[in-house]
C-alpha cells in the first residue's frame, strides 16, 4: 500500500508502533474482521478504519513546511492506493527524519517541537525522550 526509499526505512519503521495495524475500509468491516478472528479462535488484530479518519484527512490538506535539514516522513511514502494515505498519517504523523542526532536535537528541542528520527533510528521527541541506536562493542581478551 505505500513504499518509502530504502534510504529512510529504518527511520520510518521505528517512528511508531501502528505497522502491525490492519487497515479496512470502515468499521464494519473492523468488526467483522474481529468477530471472524474470535469465532476462528485466532489472536486478536488491531484495525484502523478509514472511515473514522476524518481528522487526519484535515490535517493532510494543511500546507507543511519542515525546518531546515529535515524532511516530513509522510510526504516520503509512496502510496499505490492514495485512499490509506490517512491511516499512514495517523501512524507518522508530522514526524521528521534527519541525518543525524545533532540535528535532530536542535530541531526537537529548538524549531517547533516536532518529534525527529534520524536514518540510524534514533527518536527524540519534543517531551524529552529519546531513544538511540547503540552500537555494542564485545572486547574478548586471551
Amino acid at each position: 500500500m505505500a513504499k518509502i526509499d530504502e534510504k529512510y526505512n529504518v527511520a520510518v519503521t521505528v517512528s511508531n508502533n501502528f505497522w502491525e495495524h490492519w487497515i479496512c475500509d470502515n468499521d464494519v468491516t473492523g468488526e467483522a474482521c474481529i468477530n471472524f478472528l474470535k469465532a476462528k479462535g485466532l489472536p486478536f488484530q488491531n484495525f484502523v478504519c478509514l472511515n473514522k479518519l476524518t481528522s487526519q484527512m484535515q490535517l493532510l490538506k494543511r500546507p507543511f513546511n519542515p525546518p531546515k535539514d529535515s524532511l516530513r516522513l509522510f510526504d516520503l511514502l509512496e502510496f499505490s492506493k492514495p485512499e490509506v494515505a490517512p491511516a499512514f498519517y495517523k501512524a507518522v504523523k508530522d514526524t521528521l527524519v534527519v541525518n543525524d542526532l545533532d540535528i535532530a536535537q536542535r530541531i526537537a528541542y529548538g524549531q517547533g517541537g516536532y518529534r525527529v528520527t534520524t536514518l540510524r533510528g534514533d527518536i527524540i521527541d519534543p517531551s524529552g525522550n529519546a531513544t538511540c541506536h547503540v552500537t555494542l562493542f564485545i572486547l574478548i581478551f586471551d
